[in-house]
């Protein structure tokens, strides 16, 4: 392709692109809006696209992938997926139509597949279905990795939020009523957390 076609390919997805407002990475020939920071060990393959203020540091972004709206890549690798909305992914992968948004963040994690969204947080976990995720009044109860649970940014055991869960929520400004409601997010969210594990919807990053 050449560089007439790229930009032509390029416009077709953002018309305001031009040479004076965009590159193509010297590694990988993958388009890079002016206003991000690529690192020349980070390779954005062909047709892969980085925009909107988004920084890549030491990691892939392959096959038609997109990484947008702010987000970060530390040593990851995004491959045929997106990642949109201030996400953050530290040595993670994000593989086969995924898609990662919201502001959330992924450390030492893969998601296949599947969908990470809406400030979710996951940790050191393999995801091949999108990590279950509550809305309560309060805080989002998310399925964060193997055996936990995070409750806005409060990550415990799932037998640590069974038994501790007035405790916790004590310490964190929670009233009786949101307690109240709480425990039965908590008591739903660890019966359906651990069948998911049971089912093998997430698993053990291999190290």
């Amino acid at each position: 392709m050449t560089l007439e076609e790229s930009l032509k390919w390029l416009q077709e997805r953002y018309p305001d692109a031009t040479l004076d407002t965009w590159h193509q990475h010297a590694n990988g020939g993958g388009w890079v809006q002016n206003n991000c920071t690529v690192d020349a060990t980070s390779k954005i393959g062909a047709k892969a696209i980085v925009s909107n203020g988004s920084r890549v540091d030491g990691s892939s972004v392959l096959n038609g992938s997109r990484v947008d709206g702010s987000s970060v890549l530390n040593g990851s690798r995004v491959d045929g997926s997106r990642v949109d909305g201030s996400s953050v992914l530290n040595g993670s992968s994000v593989l086969n139509g995924s898609s990662v948004d919201g502001s959330s963040v992924l450390n030492g994690s893969s998601v296949d597949g599947s969908s990470v969204l809406n400030g979710s947080r996951v940790d050191g976990s393999s995801w091949i279905k999108s990590p279950l995720r509550i809305y309560g009044t309060r805080h989002i109860v998310g399925h964060y990795s193997i055996g936990h649970l995070a409750i806005g940014c409060v990550i415990h055991t799932f037998s640590e939020w069974e038994s501790d869960y007035e405790q916790i929520g004590r310490e964190n400004g929670y009233t009786d009523l949101e307690i109240s409601e709480y425990a039965l997010h908590i008591q739903y969210a660890v019966k359906m957390a651990r069948r998911f594990e049971e089912l093998g919807y997430v698993t053990e990053v291999k190290k």
